[in-house]
């Protein structure tokens, strides 16, 4: 478990799966890992005493601002946010009869958790593993392990 501010968060299962946690600025994200496919997003609420534990409320329980699922969407493998597009793109796998793709959600106030486009490559992924955006913003990349390749995506502005 990390944070992007640098601290440990809470570790909070929801449901089977892996759950993978990340704090932003204005919002925290949970991803379940596997079968579920979603991705729950927390308030901004988090109490950082000097005890060294971070809390979300005095139940150290988080509350739900929203969940992120599309039908689309069964499995997610990672997710990167943008926060100056106020976007989330996220990778999902092979599951089943469904393939893996790539999915652009705004985490906009106004329009949080809205799908704006998916994508995937000409060639279809395998099975993506990783996503990262580049320094300006304009690439958005997918590493795969199989078979072992980056894709390389423009982001529409």
């Amino acid at each position: 478990m990390y944070s992007t501010q640098g601290k440990v968060s809470p570790k909070i299962f929801w449901g089977p799966g892996i759950p993978i946690r990340y704090v932003f600025q204005t919002f925290v994200l949970e991803i379940v890992l596997e079968e579920n496919g979603r991705i729950v997003c927390f308030d901004d609420e988090i109490n950082n005493d000097d005890d060294g534990d971070d809390e979300t409320n005095e139940n150290n329980q988080s509350q739900v601002k929203a969940i992120i699922d599309h039908p689309l969407m069964r499995t997610v493998y990672a997710i990167h946010y943008d926060p100056i597009k106020h976007r989330l793109y996220a990778v999902s796998g092979r599951l089943r009869q469904s393939r893996a793709m790539g999915f652009t959600f705004s985490v906009h106030p106004e329009s949080f958790g809205q799908l704006i486009t998916t994508w995937e490559p000409n060639d279809k992924f395998g099975d993506p593993h990783d996503l990262a955006l580049s320094v300006n913003g304009r690439s958005l990349y997918v590493g795969e392990i199989r078979p072992n390749r980056i894709d390389s995506f423009n982001v529409l502005n």
